[in-house]
This record gives structure tokens, sequence and C-alpha cells, in this order.
């Protein structure tokens, strides 16, 4: 997983209900592994026209993250990730939502944007137990961006035990290829 810098980013004297840009460069990384509980259409605050705006919000399945606001190239890529226009239907798909660049009211501002996780559909993690590191025996946490079913399924895969991120550090010299959206 690449990261960034921490930062102590000027939004934070100007709270969003929606997932952001600094968002991420606060928690110093460049892109978040997530799933999609739901989306819904919501309502923003357009800071070039000082208006609300009716735009579709995606919510999350990862707890302690924020909805975001999707912009028309997110909900296109969204689109080709589902198969479908239909936004009802987007639930439980593995996504990763990465930092970028964007021409917005004639400047280049950060920007969110998003990708196909290497991971399928899947169950929200309410419904999947999650076991301990069957090396250690402590608790699969979220870690490094990765949700903690996500760690326990592509460690499982990798090594043919269920690991939490530390263990799998450790036994990463395996000749498994390494994916940059898999843990």
């Amino acid at each position: 997983m690449e990261t960034a810098k921490k930062t102590k980013h000027w939004r934070e004297f100007f709270p969003s209900d929606n997932l952001a840009a600094s968002d991420l460069q606060e928690r110093g990384v460049k892109h978040l592994a997530l799933t999609i509980s739901h989306a819904a259409p919501g309502e923003v605050h357009d800071t070039t026209t000082s208006k609300k705006k009716k735009l579709p919000i995606l919510h999350f399945v990862e707890k302690g993250i924020k909805p975001m606001a999707l912009n028309v190239t997110n909900c296109q890529t969204i689109e080709s990730i589902t198969g479908t226009p239909d936004y009802t239907t987007w639930r439980n798909v593995a996504i990763v939502v990465y930092l970028d660049k964007a021409k917005y009211a004639g400047k280049l501002k950060d920007c969110l944007r998003i990708k196909p996780s290497t991971a399928c559909k899947k169950p929200p993690e309410e419904t999947i137990p999650i076991p301990p590191c069957q090396n250690c025996n402590k608790p699969i946490i979220d870690s490094d961006g990765f949700t903690a079913a996500q760690i326990a399924v592509t460690t499982l895969k990798r090594h043919g035990a269920s690991l939490c991120f530390a263990c799998h550090i450790e036994m990463k010299d395996s000749p498994a290829e390494e994916s940059p959206d898999t843990p």
C-alpha cells in the first residue's frame, strides 16, 4: 500500500459530511479499499454557486468512513464496475477510492476517484464472521487501508490461513505475486 505523508489540512476548519481528498491526506494514505453499502440521493453545498446540489451519495460498509458525494466521472466508473446505471443496485461492491487531480472551476484541484478492487462483490462485513489470526490468535483488524475481511480472505488465499496484517507481512516472502490493491 502506497502511503502519503500525514498532513494537517486546512479543511479541518471547514468540516464536511462527505469524504474528501483532504480526508485521505490527513490519514496519510493515497487510496482506501472500501465496500459499497448503498447509494442514495443527497444534497451537497456547491462552493462555486453557493447553492445546494442534488447528487448520488455513496455509503460504505466500513465503519468510520464518511459517505462520498459522486460526480459524473465516478458514477460512470461504478456503472462500468457493476454493469448497471441503476444506483439502487450498487451494493456490496469492493472498490478502491484514490487521490487524483482534476480541473474544477478552471483550477486543478485534489479529488477522489474510484477504480475496481481486485476483490469481487462480497457481503457486508457484518455478515462475515472474521476468525482470529491462525498464526498468533490475535483479532484480524482493519489495517493499512484494507478491511479485516479483505485481509482475512486474501491471506487465506495466499498462505492457506487467515492471518492478521502483521503475520501476513512476516510471511510475505512467499512466491505469491503481489498486487497493489490487495494486502
